[in-house]
């Protein structure tokens, strides 16, 4: 009963701590780390428990087996000065010379065998505890590595829809201009009162129209720009991220943190041309003008 309860209970922390190589991205937290850990480090306590109940258990029962034998041997010499074979001095003598350290040197192996064991235990559970200390920093560090750029990939994110807020802003400010200079051109066609007026009209009406769709157009374009440069904001946060794996896993090299400040240098050169100086538009001239 006490092995396989003992093996059971290292079976299931073994298991747990195998679990550490599905702690992956993206759901990969220094919260599911930090359960992970608490569940290995309660598996460990109750396996230490359990075996500090089995040795107690073990010395009690030695204890318990020196008493029997001790008793059976008074009981052997009983028999023996009934029988007449020997006398109560014979009898004392044959226990305190022969029988009783026998019995004292079983039971001083017992209880050495049992304070080896307790101590190869503790030796185990204190490196178990120590590597296992090491196994969670390594992963709280790899889980806050992910955070940490899941949070700057989520910043880069809000820049963007700053930037096409902005971008979508600016249209709303040119368009409202245009639509309004579109009614006023539409009012006065509403009150001309000859052929040549509303044609003058009808013209600028039709010149506000194509503002609004070339508006339409660079709208577009802006746009387009504005969201052409998210690859490459989020390549940089991945590639500071990549480094800073390879820099826990302990395989970057020299080389390649040289290359990298070198690409880094690149990216920031070329980020200092921010998507809202793509935005072209201006307000146009008035055309009833």
């Amino acid at each position: 009963m006490m092995k396989c309860e003992l093996n059971g209970l290292m079976e299931r922390r073994w298991s747990k701590v195998q679990a550490a190589q599905d702690l992956k991205p993206p759901s990969f937290t220094t919260k599911t780390v930090l359960r992970w850990y608490e569940e290995v480090c309660e598996l460990s306590l109750t396996l230490e428990n359990t075996n500090r109940k089995y040795l107690s258990n073990l010395s009690a029962v030695g204890d318990k087996v020196l008493l029997d034998c001790e008793d059976v041997a008074d009981r052997m010499l009983e028999t023996l000065q009934q029988e007449g074979v020997c006398s109560d001095a014979e009898a004392q003598d044959l226990k305190e010379t022969h029988i009783m350290p026998l019995i004292e040197d079983w039971g001083a192996k017992h209880k050495e065998t049992l304070l080896v064991l307790g101590e190869e235990f503790s030796d185990q559970a204190a490196r178990f505890k120590s590597n296992e200390h090491l196994l969670y920093d390594f992963q709280n560090k790899a889980a806050e590595i992910w955070t940490e750029y899941g949070a700057r990939v989520t910043a880069k994110n809000n820049e963007l829809a700053a930037l096409v807020k902005k971008c979508r802003l600016k249209h709303d400010e040119i368009n409202q201009q245009l639509e309004s200079s579109l009614d006023m051109v539409m009012d006065k066609m509403r009150q001309d009162t000859n052929d040549i007026e509303l044609k003058r009209h009808l013209d600028k009406a039709t010149e506000a129209l194509d503002e609004i769709a070339a508006s339409y157009s660079n709208f577009k374009k802006d746009m387009a720009d504005v969201i052409k440069t998210y690859p490459d904001m989020v390549t940089g946060e991945l590639l500071s991220y990549s480094v800073k794996m390879r820099k826990h896993l302990g395989c970057y090299t020299e080389e390649e943190e040289e290359k990298e400040k070198e690409e880094e240098e690149g990216e920031e050169a070329k980020g200092e041309e921010t998507a809202d100086e793509n935005i072209k538009d201006q307000p146009p001239e008035d055309p009833t003008e």
